[in-house]
């Protein structure tokens, strides 16, 4: 019972932070202009391709400076945010027209967290990029 609960708390965790992180990073890609975006965004594309066993040592290595070695937290830690996420939600967002953009929080009258939940997140594709954690 203690594994089931160690891990629906491991997946939970990663889940909450990657759907706050790969948001917030996805629409900074997709909707700023700040110097070096396409460089970045390139950098995250090379980051697809690079299979997570290659940095297995390097990982263990970065948690063991932390002292996070053989906890929940050390774990989660190196899957907090993910590239395919960032990726799908840029996407998303790019395929948004701008006036929406402008008009959702008036209309809606939400607040900031109300327009990121309501109008900002792609919901209809979030079990796209969640379904590999439910495996």
């Amino acid at each position: 019972m203690r594994y089931a609960v160690n891990t629906v708390v491991l997946v939970t965790l990663i889940l909450c932070c990657q759907l706050l992180l790969c948001t917030l990073a996805a629409y900074a890609f997709a909707r700023f202009d700040f110097p070096g975006r396409q460089a970045v965004f390139a950098l995250l594309l090379i980051q697809l391709m690079i299979t997570p066993e290659i940095l297995i040592v390097e990982n263990y290595v970065t948690l063991s400076r932390f002292r996070l070695v053989d906890t929940i937290t050390g774990i989660g830690l190196p899957y907090m945010a993910s590239a395919f996420g960032i990726f799908l939600l840029r996407q998303a967002f790019k395929s948004t027209p701008r006036e929406n953009w402008r008009m959702r929080p008036a209309l809606k009258g939400a607040a900031l967290w109300g327009f990121c939940g309501g109008c900002m997140c792609p919901w209809p594709g979030l079990p796209t990029w969640l379904m590999p954690w439910y495996r």
